[in-house]
């Protein structure tokens, strides 16, 4: 009898003590949420994003299993509503000293060289267009175009690295990749 009393008494008044806050809660987070949408504008333009330069770039490597060789895959991404091309590039680094568009790339390994570089024609179909250059232990990417908000794709094959056993290489792995990327993560230039 003694628990049916207190059953009772919980939901006598559930409305009240449960019902509304339940909703009043609801309904002021959805307020709040399209209240942040319709000002969005307002938000922008009194804390703008620093643009900065249009092009990240990141690196991912991977070996795959019947090959020695180790296969770098270079992203080149434009992180804006514009597209590029050379000449654009290099208007928004005139005010940078000694900067290039495009993207040299040093092995920081004492082992290995580059054996093939070459853009992936396939992923970067109607996104833009890419040159690229590799010599010994430096691979340098120019970008002759890039469409907005693409990502263009090199793949480097790295030959002469040592032997491996029992170490898979997955593209998780930022220490296996053999260039100097970090200069480039922020803001996809030579300096």
């Amino acid at each position: 009898m003694n628990a049916r009393a207190t059953v009772g008494r919980l939901f006598k008044n559930w409305e009240r003590e449960i019902a509304r806050p339940i909703l009043v809660t609801l309904l002021t987070a959805m307020l709040l949420f399209v209240c942040s949408l319709a000002f969005r504008p307002v938000r922008s333009f009194l804390f703008p994003i620093d643009s900065g330069y249009p092009l990240w770039c990141t690196a991912e490597a991977y070996a795959k299993t019947a090959d020695p060789d180790l296969h770098v895959d270079v992203y080149v991404i434009n992180r804006t509503d514009e597209a590029f091309t050379r000449d654009k590039l290099l208007e928004r680094l005139d005010q940078r000293a000694g900067a290039s568009p495009d993207i040299t790339s040093q092995f920081v390994r004492g082992e290995g060289t580059i054996a093939t570089a070459l853009p992936d024609s396939e992923f970067n179909r109607d996104k833009g267009s890419l040159s690229v250059m590799h010599h010994d232990r430096t691979l340098t990417i120019g970008v002759d175009q890039i469409q907005p908000h693409a990502i263009l794709k090199v793949t480097a094959v790295v030959t002469g690295l040592p032997e491996r056993p029992g170490v898979e290489i997955t593209r998780g792995m930022a220490t296996a990749i053999p260039f100097d990327m970090s200069p480039y993560q922020l803001a996809c230039y030579s300096r």
